[in-house]
């Protein structure tokens, strides 16, 4: 949950003009896969295999945060920890993590390689974040405007 108190920070630092566009992106993409999410209170409840379900059905949409003319994260500092990783090339064990094409723009193949970061196995927590994964849009569509 400590990702859900960065991001609430962060969008109460926002000037009113972000936050209100912020809040909005984010309940009508709630509206959206609301009622697909397998928990409650925007926490991953269910089994890996729903979580995997409800992730592969809804990755096309686009993160509120995200501002749709750059691509860029408008509450950088306060993004969760999944943001912070998310993009490099990283690989746990066999499975290669996707890259973020903004992160790599105009990269070469072997430059995207040469990136590569391989985190053992054994080096992840097997058992998940405590309390379970939370949605930025959850957090956000049910924070103060």
């Amino acid at each position: 949950m400590q990702d859900a108190e960065r991001l609430r920070r962060g969008l109460v630092m926002a000037s009113t003009d972000l936050r209100a566009d912020i809040v909005g992106r984010a309940r009508d993409l709630w509206a959206k896969i609301g009622p697909d999410f397998p928990g409650e209170s925007g926490v991953f409840r269910a089994n890996e295999e729903w979580q995997e379900w409800f992730l592969t059905r809804h990755k096309g949409h686009a993160c509120a945060v995200v501002d749709p003319a750059t691509g860029a994260c408008r509450l950088y500092e306060h993004r969760p920890v999944a943001c912070r990783l998310y993009g490099h090339l990283i690989q746990i064990g066999e499975e290669v993590q996707t890259i973020c094409r903004y992160c790599f723009q105009g990269a070469t193949t072997t430059e995207i390689d040469g990136s590569r970061v391989n985190v053992p196995v054994s080096a992840v927590d097997q058992g998940g974040l405590a309390g379970g994964e939370t949605l930025i849009s959850w957090v956000l569509a049910t924070s103060e405007s």
